[in-house]
């Protein structure tokens, strides 16, 4: 099964955290989610954009996709290239049509977005 975990909440929102705790319980498993952050959430990676919650470190916890055979996340945005010194760990940067025309290769997409629902889709 192909899985695509789309965040588009800020770092600070808690939907962010649900949608990391799905990723991370999935790439221990080994099936290779594919992270995808779009909008607000393009800040999850950047150097700088830290959010803390309960103690906890939003992107020390990123880090531990290193950790495993996790796919390289997607970061989603048509603008000029971000630098990839201002990741805290490796990105693809692509365009919006490019996602639309990968996400077809996958069975699931659970999206995280901030109006506080989580959608599950079948492709």
């Amino acid at each position: 099964m192909t899985i695509a975990i789309i965040q588009t909440a800020s770092a600070s929102h808690r939907q962010a955290w649900y949608g990391q705790d799905m990723l991370l319980s999935w790439v221990s498993l080994d099936l290779e989610p594919q992270l995808v952050l779009c909008v607000d959430a393009i800040d999850h990676l950047r150097v700088g954009c830290d959010q803390l919650r309960h103690g906890k470190s939003l992107q020390k916890r990123y880090q531990l996709l290193e950790l495993y055979d996790a796919p390289t996340p997607w970061v989603v945005h048509d603008l000029e290239l971000i630098p990839a010194s201002e990741w805290i760990i490796p990105v693809e940067q692509i365009s919006s049509n490019a996602l639309v025309q990968r996400l077809a290769q996958f069975n699931k997409i659970l999206h995280f977005n901030p109006d506080d629902s989580t959608r599950l889709a079948d492709v």
